[in-house]
């Protein structure tokens, strides 16, 4: 039993002085745990695009008789011609919003997905931009390596009020933003989404 109980105790001073090693050696060549943050150099863009699908976006009064909807999905298939180097995501907002198009260079799928935009894609209602551009900024977040832009394309209408503070936000974290007006300044009559009520919208161009 002694014979045991010695053999026990040796090996475990040998395990304590060899860690004790371990560290030292660890120390001598500066290695260390933890986190610290340094400047990264950006390459490239990624630009998240958020198209706001309210129905206020179906009046038609945009040029040669498009809808605002139809007018936005041209522009930005203008835009995708300029951006041929750029990763582009795809966001859709109406009463809330949702990542349609992840980050990609894939811009079949975008323009697949422009051409058949409307607000039936989604069922909650009203117009919620600043959740769009909520979904926009974590969007872009998948790729940190890249200088991140969002472009918004809406008509202005909102029906909580929350563009203001995502404005903010953005400003705060230097995420540049462009927002895309489209529509006249001039009261359009339109269908609300129960497809009975009429409702007066415009460009809310302020």
């Amino acid at each position: 039993y002694k014979y045991l109980k010695f053999n026990k105790n040796t090996v475990i001073k040998t395990i304590f002085s060899f860690l004790s090693l371990l560290f030292l050696f660890c120390a001598y060549l500066g290695i260390s745990w933890g986190t610290y943050m340094h400047p990264v150099q950006k390459n490239g863009n990624s630009i998240a695009m958020v198209f706001d699908i309210s129905n206020s976006m179906l009046a038609k009064d945009c040029p040669e008789g498009n809808t605002r909807l139809k007018a936005a999905s041209l522009y930005a298939k203008k835009l995708l011609e300029k951006a041929t180097e750029s990763y582009i995501s795809v966001i859709l907002t109406k009463g809330d919003a949702f990542v349609a198009v992840p980050l990609t260079q894939d811009f079949t799928i975008i323009e697949s997905l422009l051409d058949v935009m409307s607000p039936f894609m989604m069922t909650n209602p009203g117009s919620n931009l600043g959740k769009g551009l909520e979904k926009a900024r974590e969007s872009l977040k998948t790729n940190e390596s890249s200088a991140g832009h969002i472009w918004l394309f809406t008509d202005g209408e909102e029906t909580d009020n929350s563009l203001q503070q995502q404005i903010e936000i953005c400003t705060k974290e230097n995420t540049p933003l462009s927002i895309i007006g489209f529509g006249n300044e001039n009261e359009s009559t339109i269908l609300a989404g129960d497809g009975k009520t009429k409702i007066q919208t415009a460009l809310r161009s302020e």
